[in-house]
């Protein structure tokens, strides 16, 4: 709105009036009363309402009377309700006082006669200065109300007469969990949370009269139950003729918990000072105690008494007297720096304690002018930590010197740490192990795997199932098998730290497992298809029966028996197979001429009527004929044997196997004997009177092959034994006694006999132990015993895939149980080991008792029958043991 105060503002007035005239005669009044102004008239109700937006009049001037367009009493309701802020003065040529009452009323801010223009200028300066008045009343009391509304303190405002609540804030309703209509129009003292304030009207009065009340920490207590402090201020006041209590309550339950906790602080800190078993000191300038406390005489021996006024350093070790001087150093000028230093403090009894000392310069501090030095002793600590700084090298050497690869991860999947011997395995080149940085190490070592998603894949378990163990081989790319054992770190309190993780190359293991593996293999096809070469009738019978056991029985791929034909290209035909379900030997050719298809070892073994052995179809170039017809059945490796008979057309034996390098020395052999037995089997078919003596030579050779077999068995434990001098002869020994016992328990030969060969190595999986523990001179550590320990699901292992008559790998795997769930690696009970090993087990025991091991002379066969004695029954089969005493006792054994 405009100020008509300024004769630079000019009004704008618009004037609704049908008659020309008449507005002429009320712009002439305006003027000659020096208003400053400017018009617009008009007479429809379009135009009035286009002129109040686009004009924007401070005053309208409108005819009542009823005009032919549109009607000043419509035009007054329209304003009121569009801008009800605006001044409209009725100017009428005639007015009763009815009407002028009810325009009144309706809104309009006066009235003028049309005969009495010369009130018309005062009414207007009126009408504006009356809006000008309600719009600044307004702006105030839009103030107080945001202020009233954004106050932080509780804000009541009451009826003084009546004590009536009359308005509460926001904030205040929010801090006692009140709603508006459960205070508004009550009395004070009927609110629950306020009662306690004004008891009672008494008060109530008293509080009018005083004009003032003032309460600091008032307890109140809100609608949800909750105690809060406050602080409450009244107020009475007059608005108008309204006279009013405003009530200023501010919640000060925040301010008094600091407050107590301030206090509570400084007594605490007192009382740590005066109770701590840190020891604290003020040191004034001249390097004397002012200040002990009591803590001084536990800590030091000296009572505070004792040592006030007595210089600091006289109690320092005289290699410290440097940095003791050093932080007590009081240079008013230097401005206060904390100082931590150890420093070895002379105990009253004469020793030296170490104490961590951190000293502040305070001298600056008129309640102290020293250096006040606290200490704690370390002494302790110290010792604990030479002694753990000891251990991490014994640990760190033993993991170098350790025949596996070690990697220690943390709970992050960040190296802590890895021995020589971890680089070695995973063939990490020198720069990159120098450089020590991890993530660029694991990169290297991924790209060694043959399978390096499915690492990943295990490692991501693993860290997602953190309480799990890991026992895995794995091939690398090179073709080495590495074994790998991982398990978490895991401290008191079951806390897990990360994970650590073992290496070992166990190429060489495998290699030899694979060979026993092969010449068991060997061995089933070789005795299988000796009895059907005794109960064979026929020779297209026996044909078949040979191929189908070689792969049904010695797991073989295909087998096939040729015949060189007599036809120009000398080829070789397939008389008999099995296996061969890709139809490989309709898709390819072979021949006994010297050509690329009788290069082959089929063609060269009948040609040279020697054995032709491939150990890789996929890279030999004399195979490449055969090569893609191979890839697409999974042919990997194949042996040519010639048959020998007294037929005009040779015959041959072709045999494939999935994986390469699958025919070693001992298998070739044996599938050779295979070869040459056919040939006798097809000679006896086609002569019956040679069967019987055919059959007594098989036997006889199944016997040599079967003996052949246990001394390669018993080669491998010798090659163990070698690794170990002190033990040298032990599972012979082993094996002696544990068959004497068999033999006194009246067991079967064939039992015996699974009893021998098992004894004989038993102690197969030391393999997998370093050599340095196995010759260790003194008592093994825990780790180390754990190792020693796992021989026997090492040996089990090796053993455990290989097909044998007798249940020679669970005896191995069980020699070392004891009845009452004792002993490892499985903790059987009772019937749940084997009869065998239990004897194994006792033999093992005497002979180790008597003999002499690394970490101890012999101790004699009476103090070895005493500790099986000892546990007849409970740990130790009691017939074993029985048995084993009277051998020595009565049947005169004695080892060989």
């Amino acid at each position: 709105m405009m100020d008509i105060s300024n004769p630079n503002d000019a009004l704008r007035i618009l004037i609704l009036e049908d008659t020309p005239t008449d507005a002429e005669l009320m712009v002439d009044a305006l003027h000659e009363a020096g208003l400053k102004f400017i018009t617009q008239r008009v007479d429809t109700k379009d135009a009035f309402q286009l002129s109040l937006e686009t004009f924007n009049p401070n005053i309208i001037l409108a005819d009542c009377k009823q005009q032919p367009s549109y009607d000043g009493g419509a035009a007054l309701q329209l304003v009121r309700e569009t801008h009800p802020e605006m001044p409209v003065v009725m100017v009428t040529g005639a007015l009763g006082e009815e009407k002028a009452v009810e325009l009144l009323k309706a809104g309009a801010k006066d009235y003028v006669l049309k005969g009495g223009l010369v009130r018309l200028a005062p009414a207007v300066r009126r009408a504006l200065a009356d809006e000008r008045s309600a719009r600044s009343r307004k702006a105030a009391e839009l103030k107080y109300r945001r202020l009233f509304e954004a106050a932080k303190d509780g804000i009541l405002i009451l009826d003084a007469k009546t004590g009536l609540i009359l308005e509460a804030n926001p904030f205040l309703l929010e801090l006692l969990g009140y709603a508006q209509d459960e205070l508004i129009g009550k009395a004070l003292w009927e609110i629950g949370a306020l009662e306690h304030i004004v008891a009672n009207q008494e008060a109530f009065l008293t509080l009018k009269n005083k004009k003032y009340i003032r309460y600091d920490n008032l307890p109140l207590e809100t609608k949800d139950g909750r105690s809060i402090e406050v602080e409450f201020i009244s107020n009475v006041y007059m608005t108008g003729d309204l006279e009013s209590i405003q009530c200023n309550i501010r919640d000060i339950t925040e301010r008094r918990r600091l407050q107590l906790a301030l206090e509570n602080n400084e007594r605490r800190f007192r009382g740590l000072i005066e109770n701590a078993s840190d020891l604290v000191c003020v040191v004034d300038q001249l390097g004397c105690i002012t200040y002990l406390s009591p803590s001084s005489e536990m800590m030091t021996g000296y009572r505070p008494d004792e040592a006030l006024g007595r210089r600091f350093i006289d109690f320092i070790h005289p290699d410290d007297l440097p940095a003791a001087t050093a932080i007590l150093a009081t240079d008013p000028s230097s401005p206060p720096v904390l100082q931590r230093v150890e420093l070895r403090f002379r105990h009253k009894t004469g020793h030296f304690q170490v104490l961590d000392a951190i000293a502040n310069n305070r001298v600056d501090d008129p309640a102290l002018l020293g250096v006040i030095v606290n200490a704690r002793d370390i002494t302790e600590r110290k010792k604990i930590q030479a002694d753990v700084e000891y251990k991490n090298s014994v640990l760190s050497t033993q993991q170098e010197a350790s025949l596996d690869g070690i990697l220690l991860v943390d709970d992050n999947g960040k190296i802590v740490s890895h021995n020589r011997r971890f680089i070695e395995v995973m063939q990490v080149p020198e720069a990159l192990a120098a450089a020590g940085r991890d993530e660029p190490m694991l990169q290297f070592a991924m790209q060694q795997y043959a399978e390096p998603e499915a690492f990943l894949a295990r490692v991501r378990h693993l860290y997602a199932h953190k309480e799990e163990t890991s026992h895995e081989e794995i091939r690398m790319k090179d073709g080495r098998t590495i074994e790998r054992y991982s398990a978490p770190v895991v401290g008191e309190n079951a806390k897990y730290y990360g994970r650590v993780w073992y290496f070992r190359d166990i190429t060489v293991r495998k290699r030899i497992q694979e060979l026993l593996e092969h010449a068991n293999r060997a061995l089933r096809t070789l005795s299988a298809c000796k009895a059907a070469l005794v109960h064979a009738l026929t020779e297209s019978a026996l044909l078949d029966s040979v191929c189908r056991l070689i792969v049904e029985k010695g797991g073989y791929r295909m087998a096939w028996i040729g015949i060189a034909e007599q036809d120009q290209d000398r080829t070789i035909r397939a008389v008999k197979e099995f296996g061969d379900d890709s139809h490989y030997l309709a898709s390819v050719r072979f021949s006994l001429a010297d050509t690329a298809l009788g290069r082959g070892p089929t063609g060269a073994a009948i040609r040279t009527g020697t054995v032709q052995i491939n150990q890789n179809l996929l890279t030999n170039s004399t195979l490449a004929p055969w090569r893609e017809a191979a890839q697409r059945c999974g042919f990997q490796a194949s042996i040519a044997l010639p048959i020998k008979n007294a037929s005009a057309s040779p015959l041959v034996l072709t045999i494939y196997a999935g994986e390469p390098d699958a025919f070693g020395h001992d298998e070739v052999v044996m599938l050779g004997e295979l070869a040459d037995e056919l040939g006798y089997g097809i000679e006896a078919v086609r002569t019956r009177t040679d069967r019987d003596r055919i059959a007594l030579e098989n036997l006889r050779a199944d016997v040599a092959l079967r003996k052949s077999l246990e001394d390669s068995i018993k080669a491998i434990a010798n090659t163990v034994e070698l690794r170990d001098s002190y033990t040298a002869g032990h599972q012979r020994r082993v094996a002696q006694l544990a068959v004497a016992i068999a033999r006194q328990l009246k067991l079967s030969e064939d039992t015996i006999h699974s009893i021998d060969l098992a004894a004989s190595i038993h102690d197969l999986g030391k393999i997998s132990i370093p050599a340095e523990i196995l010759v260790k001179p003194s008592k093994l550590s825990n780790i180390e015993f754990q190792l020693v320990k796992g021989h026997s699901q090492a040996g089990y292992d090796i053993l455990k895939d290989i097909t044998f008559p007798w249940p020679i790998a669970p005896i191995v795997w069980q020699h070392h149980e004891r009845l009452d769930g004792s002993g490892y690696p499985q903790g059987l009970v009772g019937d749940q080991i084997l009869l065998q090993a239990r004897i194994v087990a006792v033999a093992d025991v005497v002979e180790a008792i008597a003999s002499h091991r690394p970490y101890r002379a012999a101790l004699g066969i009476d103090a070895a029958l005493a500790e099986i004695k000892r546990g007849s029954g409970t740990a130790f089969d009691s017939a074993a043991v029985d048995a084993c005493e009277h051998l020595f006792t009565t049947a005169g054994f004695a080892f060989s």
